[in-house]
């Protein structure tokens, strides 16, 4: 488990970044990632809390 951050920036200019809980699964030989869970923005959510919590599962 792991934590994924992807980030988009608005009209005005401004970037936003997102986190997700995921993992990697092999489907057909290739490994893919598979998102488990939209954690929210980084801004708004505790991001050190939440890789503890990734490296404890």
């Amino acid at each position: 488990m792991y934590l994924r951050f992807t980030s988009r920036t608005n009209a005005d200019g401004s970037v936003v970044r997102y986190v997700a809980l995921a993992h990697n699964r092999r489907v057909a030989g290739k490994i893919k990632p598979d998102v488990l869970m939209n954690l929210g923005r980084v801004d708004q959510v505790d991001v050190e809390g939440m890789r503890r919590l990734a490296a404890s599962i």
